[in-house]
């Protein structure tokens, strides 16, 4: 299935999100892919204030596609978990000092 990358370059933070595969609903990648191509005409035409509204837009789509992709991996996360409430992994809880 073809991917659809967001990129927000902010003054203090970045983000990079993919979305692909059937993990995001599809109105919302429909509306995301809609808004990148409306974006990348107001780039064409210089149009400023059009760029800002619409990455403005793109960000909080993206985040919440985001937002229902961590809720879809953590509600399987759930579903596969272990029913003793412990965890198969070898963990070991440690403090750490650094000497000089």
């Amino acid at each position: 299935m073809p991917k659809v990358v967001g990129i927000d370059l902010g003054t203090t933070n970045s983000c990079v999100s993919v979305m692909e595969g059937d993990k995001v609903p599809r109105a919302d990648k429909t509306r995301v892919e809609g808004l990148i191509k409306d974006l990348r005409e107001a780039v064409n035409q210089e149009n400023y204030d059009r760029m800002k509204s619409l990455t403005e837009d793109l960000q909080q789509a993206l985040m919440q596609v985001g937002s229902a992709v961590y809720a879809q991996a953590g509600a399987s996360a759930d579903t596969g978990s272990d029913s003793s409430g412990g965890s198969s992994d070898d963990v070991i809880d440690a403090d750490f000092v650094q000497s000089k």
